[in-house]
């Protein structure tokens, strides 16, 4: 107890072997933040949303393939593949069937014969947009008034080659998957957050990603998502995590 008299500035005193029997431990107030580290894994992964498919919309065959390699570099309007398809030939040709027709009446008195032209000639270049014809091969069937044999299909996107479904010569049906393209400079680190550590982890926090075979160093990411269900058999929340990759250094089925 303080004792009557006694400076304010002593405090309370407390016999040492006292405190030493008691386990009492001291510190100065000092002003600091509190926070909580979480350790756990990961497993990295594709982002869902940077994975492309390229698929035919016409039935033909395949005459060259570009891209014809599994994990190979794409650039976004590298060619791909070109495809033989009679619809495509006769597409072309009626589109310079259409143009021929507007030239012939371009000069007619009557204007809803002009107009009339002029809407077969967009209802055949839009037919052939449809189908995944480049503006560009388009200009070309156009100048040069010759039809293609074979039509080149482009990709839409940058990224790697993920998945190859066809071969150079293969017949080839409408709506059939022949590539997937994945674009790896942003992926996903889906980690296990335990039940009793939810109440720690947030939409929009930082995260620090360290890799086995890169011992010290950290990859800065953030949490993208919480998923909504919980693992039954080891009782933890999916987060996922994005990181941006531009060096290609993270690919999908490391551990993290």
């Amino acid at each position: 107890p303080v004792q009557e008299g006694a400076a304010a500035s002593e405090g309370i005193r407390i016999d040492p072997v006292t405190l030493q029997n008691m386990g009492v431990r001291t510190e100065k107030v000092v002003k600091r933040r509190l926070q909580r580290t979480i350790r756990t894994v990961g497993l990295v992964a594709a982002a869902d949303d940077r994975q492309f498919s390229v698929n035919a919309k016409v039935e033909g065959w395949v005459e060259r393939l570009h891209v014809n390699q599994q994990g190979q570099s794409v650039k976004k309007g590298q060619p791909l593949l070109e495809i033989y398809s009679p619809e495509l030939v006769a597409a072309q040709q009626e589109y310079l069937l259409a143009l021929a027709n507007r030239g012939r009446l371009a000069a007619s008195p009557f204007p809803e014969i002009a107009s009339g032209a002029d809407r077969l000639v967009e209802a055949a270049r839009t037919r052939l947009r449809y189908w995944d014809i480049s503006p560009g091969q388009i200009r070309a069937l156009e100048q040069s008034g010759h039809v293609l044999k074979t039509l080149t299909l482009f990709s839409e996107q940058e990224g790697v080659v993920a998945s190859k479904k066809v071969v150079e010569g293969a017949r080839i049906m409408a709506g059939e998957e022949l590539l997937q393209i994945a674009d790896l400079s942003t992926v996903w680190i889906t980690a296990d957050i335990y039940e009793y550590e939810l109440p720690w982890v947030k939409v929009g926090q930082a995260v620090q990603v360290e890799l086995p075979f890169a011992s010290g160093r950290v990859i800065a990411g953030m949490i993208d998502y919480l998923y909504p269900s919980m693992e039954n058999e080891t009782r933890t929340v999916k987060a996922r995590i994005k990181v941006a990759n531009p060096g290609l250094e993270l690919k999908p089925g490391m551990y993290a």
